[in-house]
């Protein structure tokens, strides 16, 4: 497990802490987790040209992304999980709506969440269809949206 960290201003904070992700994601190696470090806001930069992304209206708070493309590895041309890494990005924001309340709400109902579509995804067979599978945590109105979408 990597973590990097951004420190953020007084007035913005991210939907859960480091603490919370490690116990999380303790037993897991193969994972990079970002808060602020990669971008310090959401972009769909990367996928302008996709029609199947998600529309969001809401801030995000998080995303996770697999490339779930088949990978071989060096030694022996053996294809092995390991080589597909995780990555999660959690996103500084300013809410005054997102309290002690909404935070305990995404770590013990939202977060888990994440955890579990990674877990069905490592599941997928070989032969699925490979791409880049994304998911997208967003706060709109007080209330948080799970959107998944994959990008070949």
């Amino acid at each position: 497990m990597e973590i990097k960290y951004r420190a953020i201003n007084s007035t913005e904070q991210y939907a859960c802490d480091r603490k919370t992700t490690k116990n999380l994601f303790k037993s897991d190696d193969n994972i990079f987790i970002s808060f602020g470090y990669l971008s310090k806001t959401f972009r769909f930069e990367a996928y302008s040209n996709d029609r199947t992304r998600p529309k969001i209206n809401g801030i995000v708070v998080a995303s996770a992304s697999f490339n779930n493309r088949n990978q071989i590895s060096n030694i022996e041309n053996i294809e092995t999980k390991a080589d597909r890494k995780k990555y999660i990005c959690f996103y500084s924001f300013k809410d005054e709506n997102f309290d002690v309340e909404a935070k305990n709400n995404f770590e013990k109902e939202i977060f888990p969440e994440l955890a579990k579509w990674y877990q069905e995804i490592l599941e997928l067979p070989r032969t699925s269809p490979s791409g880049v599978e994304n998911l997208i945590i967003e706060l709109d109105c007080e209330k948080f949206k799970i959107h998944q979408y994959r990008v070949r």
